[in-house]
């Protein structure tokens, strides 16, 4: 029943499942979404490390997903993040 809904309207999809949010930006951690989230560094640095990151300088960008896991955008020496990665 929950499946339907939340396919119908988007608005109760992110009150029941939550959104995505940009923990890491532009290699600056955002305390405040971490906050949020109620996150710490030590989760996050675990989450990190499953996905085989051991320093939060190799990261560019990382968005904690609704489920709980984290995607994220290593930094990629010697050109940008931004046109390597998101070229159309």
């Amino acid at each position: 029943m929950t499946l339907i809904l939340t396919q119908k309207s988007q608005k109760l999809r992110y009150t029941l499942e939550g959104r995505p949010s940009m923990i890491i930006n532009k290699g600056k951690l955002d305390w405040k979404e971490m906050k949020k989230n109620k996150i710490d560094i030590d989760q996050l640095q675990h989450l990190l490390r499953s996905k085989d990151i051991f320093s939060l300088k190799d990261i560019e960008y990382a968005i904690l997903e609704n489920i709980g896991g984290i995607s994220d955008l290593p930094e990629i020496r010697g050109r940008s993040t931004n046109s390597a990665r998101f070229k159309y």
